[in-house]
């Protein structure tokens, strides 16, 4: 009897901040953490922990699956992400090393993409993430640097520096003198939290899109006449459209399938080639200007209902993302404590997200002031009383400290909101809505 020999050809963890973070606010992505995540997610699993999986699931779309059928590859869905099998045969060297050759030969240019699916909505009321932008992007992941240069393990595009002349919102990443940074408006003036980790998933990451989509204007804007021109990775113009209206734009639908005179653009798209960057700069009355970089999806209903994509090639000029040796012998290298681990593990860093909490009493009083050390924490607001920063959300109690390096800190309980909860915008801040019953911790006047 014949048993087929599977390995790992590679895996992705989705490290999600809201399930992997404990209650003294530590979590997967702090530096002694995030160079073993494998471990750290396996022992939260053994806990019992729910994971990003309970509202994440991935399909491969028709074109992969060809790839897989042909390969001989598996797709299997781990606790907080997935792994890509392949059938292989074991050769023993002469130094008595086993090495694992894919059974059907893997060029070195094939592509994997995998589609990350929202289960019941419930990523997006959990995630960081900008809530007014230009186009409806996905997430395109790879370990290509389309279009920006990556840092192993992760998939993401680089954070962009911070800017003087952007906008940003609140929660926002920003790379600031090697330092990365979350944005956040205090009442009076912008300012910038320092997070722990770096290679998050950001707003750089948002490029996938169809063939036709709409650009959408902030009233603010008030952009009367627009250009758009798409340019390919050479700089070409493939087509310019013009918009014009005597009121302000809101939105403009870009069909960028084909030319003027009707012909097809000779766009590459995914998921059946590797990832291409286009450029499309958009310029207009009022000294409107953007750049935005874009990849093209070829199924407009399978990306709508997407979160994002992650494609895969098998090797890539850095090697410490190739799923190949020189020899087209699964790659071999070592875990954190010294063991062989046939795979690369790449990882998608995905941050929670990120609210002030205002807190309100359940029959309608007056809070009193925080007293004590709550004042650290907690200011008065009216009759309310708010964080006096915002805070990531979490699955697991976030205690607020003032020592929390100490080697005996002091810990404070304030209650969470759930996901998906009552929130609130005002004052260039938003708010996670949160009713409190009368008590020591939230006495009224």
């Amino acid at each position: 009897m014949i048993t087929a020999l599977y390995k790992t050809l590679f895996e992705v963890l989705v490290l999600h901040e809201y399930y992997l973070t404990d209650p003294d606010q530590t979590s997967v992505f702090d530096a002694n953490n995030v160079t073993d995540a494998s471990g750290y997610v396996a022992a939260r699993m053994q806990q019992g922990r729910p994971s990003v999986t309970d509202v994440l699931q991935f399909s491969l779309p028709a074109a992969t699956q060809q790839v897989f059928s042909r390969q001989q590859m598996r797709l299997i869905t781990g606790y907080s992400g997935f792994q890509v099998v392949v059938r292989v045969t074991a050769s023993t060297q002469a130094d008595g090393t086993v090495v694992y050759t894919p059974l059907v030969p893997i060029d070195g240019n094939c592509t994997m993409l995998v589609l990350l699916q929202e289960t019941g909505g419930g990523l997006e009321e959990i995630t960081n993430g900008r809530m007014q932008r230009p186009t409806n992007s996905g997430y395109f992941f790879s370990n290509t640097p389309v279009p920006g240069a990556k840092t192993f393990p992760s998939l993401s595009n680089p954070i962009p520096a911070k800017s003087a002349a952007y906008s940003y919102e609140q929660g926002e990443l920003l790379s600031d003198k090697n330092t990365v940074k979350a944005y956040y408006f205090d009442g009076k003036g912008p300012q910038y939290l320092a997070v722990s980790g770096n290679g998050f998933v950001n707003e750089s990451d948002r490029v996938l899109v169809g063939t036709s989509f709409s650009w959408r204007f902030k009233p603010t804007d008030a952009v009367t006449s627009a250009t758009f021109s798409l340019k390919d990775p050479s700089g070409n113009v493939l087509k310019t459209i013009t918009a014009t209206a005597t009121v302000p734009l809101t939105s403009v639908v870009l069909d960028l399938s084909q030319d003027a005179q009707g012909n097809p653009l000779p766009l590459q798209t995914v998921p059946t080639v590797a990832a291409t960057p286009y450029t499309l700069a958009v310029t207009g009355t009022g000294n409107y200007s953007q750049t935005l970089s874009l990849v093209f999806y070829d199924d407009a209903a399978e990306l709508n209902a997407s979160w994002g994509a992650v494609q895969v090639q098998a090797t890539v000029t850095d090697t410490n993302f190739s799923l190949l040796d020189v020899n087209g012998n699964l790659q071999t290298r070592l875990k954190p404590d010294g063991t062989i681990q046939a795979a690369p593990s790449f990882h998608l860093r995905v941050k929670s997200l990120f609210r002030f909490r205002k807190y309100l009493n359940n029959a309608g009083l007056p809070l009193s002031a925080p007293t004590g050390d709550l004042t650290n924490f907690l200011q008065q607001s009216g009759s309310q009383l708010t964080t006096l920063t915002p805070v990531p959300l979490t699955y697991l109690p976030y205690y607020f400290s003032t020592n929390p390096g100490a080697s005996s800190p002091t810990w404070v309980y304030l209650p969470a909101p759930e996901p998906g909860g009552a929130a609130d915008a005002s004052n260039n801040q938003i708010f996670s809505v949160i009713r409190v019953p009368g008590s020591k911790l939230f006495p009224t006047s």
